[in-house]
């Protein structure tokens, strides 16, 4: 008896420290750095005009237009996220059935990988925007509705178990209304920010350590009006960093050893460079100094060990495209590498990724394209673009007929 009694006590301490042990590794760490598996992977930052990315222990989630793909990290094979044996997923034809392929959504916004799951802004027009926020298991054999939303999503980030997004309304006059407001996945929801544009929005968010960077611009008959804002998660307050500066903008900040990298430029009425500067400063925004600039017109993000500064290839002031490069820098601006891009023509966006590989996502008038490089061979001077994916943009966005 008295052994029973010692066996049913050992058995139910062991249980109990493997709740206690559950439990806190599910526990939110908020602490002002990027703490990998809560956090929003800001490397996969993108807008919500470009298809989005995430990764996940084994490999690659992202969208061809609407159609959601994986590709494991070993073999960089992408596969669609569907494994319904009668499905022609793109290659349907029959409208009627294109919402039964598991890996198509419907104009999605966002895509976040979060604690084994998938979530997944999608918007339809009916007689108005309507926005869905949607948990989706990794196979793509699982949804489930966490909220709608009238109106247009335009930014959105999933940090520390809480979806920020912003939404688009217009009023009975057309003005845009957008308001930021954060949903925790478990449906509570509050307002953070709240602005009316005459032509603007605020399509920008991103996520580091304590803080949420959002940005607007206004398009006026004098001008066009930007403005950086930063909520603070821990107080709940929300503030501008750059308040409503004619023709100057912020540029969205990079994360790189725990410090926020970022430029204001000024421009001139026909768009070209009047003067830029740039800066480096704790995440809360102080002790603030003015650090190497990465040049103009380029794209800068950061995957926080490097920063990547691409030239840009369609503004009237870009390099000749047999001059436009990725040039990757060290937190001291130290050149470690430079990959030539002039050749992919319409470029849409650069995204670093993880530790493992970096991605450009490019377009032409057929075609929707995704390239990677391996980060092993970053500083070799043997980096070179692999075509990930190739598809037919007009496969990727397919006609939908609701029947019920």
């Amino acid at each position: 008896m008295k052994n029973t009694l010692k066996v049913l006590t050992l058995l139910i301490i062991f249980i109990l420290e493997i709740i206690l042990v559950s439990s806190c590794s599910s526990k939110i760490i908020n602490e002002n750095r990027y703490i990998e598996g809560q956090d929003y992977q800001f490397f996969y930052y993108s807008d919500t005009n470009v298809g989005p990315m995430a990764e996940s222990e084994e490999g690659y989630y992202f969208f061809c237009g609407n159609y959601l793909f994986f590709a494991d990290k070993a073999s960089m094979h992408p596969i669609l996220v569907c494994n319904k044996p009668n499905c022609l997923h793109y290659e349907e034809t029959d409208p009627t059935k294109t919402l039964y392929c598991n890996a198509f959504f419907e104009r999605p916004k966002s895509l976040f990988y979060y604690n084994k799951s998938l979530y997944i802004f999608v918007s339809r027009i009916t007689t108005a925007h309507e926005s869905e926020f949607l948990k989706v298991s990794p196979d793509g054999t699982r949804r489930k509705s966490l909220f709608k939303i009238d109106g247009s999503i335009s930014a959105a980030a999933l940090h520390r178990g809480v979806v920020y997004y912003s939404n688009q309304v217009w009023d009975a006059n057309g003005q845009t209304i957008v308001s930021v407001n954060s949903t925790t996945l478990k449906g509570k929801s509050k307002e953070i920010y709240k602005e009316k544009f005459i032509h603007g929005n605020i399509d920008d968010i991103i996520c580091y350590g304590n803080y949420v960077f959002f940005d607007s611009f206004d398009i006026t008959e004098s001008g066009i009006y930007n403005k950086m804002l930063k909520y603070n998660i821990q107080t709940g307050e929300t503030e501008a960093i750059s308040d409503n500066q004619k023709m100057v903008s912020f540029d969205m900040p990079s994360f790189i050893n725990s410090k926020m990298y970022y430029r204001i430029t000024k421009l001139n009425p026909d768009l070209s460079l009047d003067h830029q500067e740039a800066f480096m400063a704790d995440i809360d925004g102080s002790n603030v100094n003015k650090t190497f600039d990465l040049g103009f017109p380029v794209e800068v993000r950061s995957d926080g060990q490097y920063l990547y500064s691409r030239d840009i290839e369609w503004s009237p002031f870009s390099k000749p495209a047999d001059e436009q490069e990725l040039i990757i820098y060290t937190f001291e601006g130290e050149v470690v590498d430079r990959v030539h891009t002039g050749s992919f023509g319409e470029i849409q966006s650069l995204i670093p990724g993880g530790k493992d590989h970096l991605f450009l996502q490019q377009a032409d008038g057929n075609f929707l394209r995704i390239y990677y490089a391996e980060k092993s061979k970053i500083s070799t001077g043997n980096m070179e673009w692999k075509l990930l994916i190739e598809t037919e943009r007009e496969k990727m966005y397919p006609l939908v007929v609701r029947t019920s």
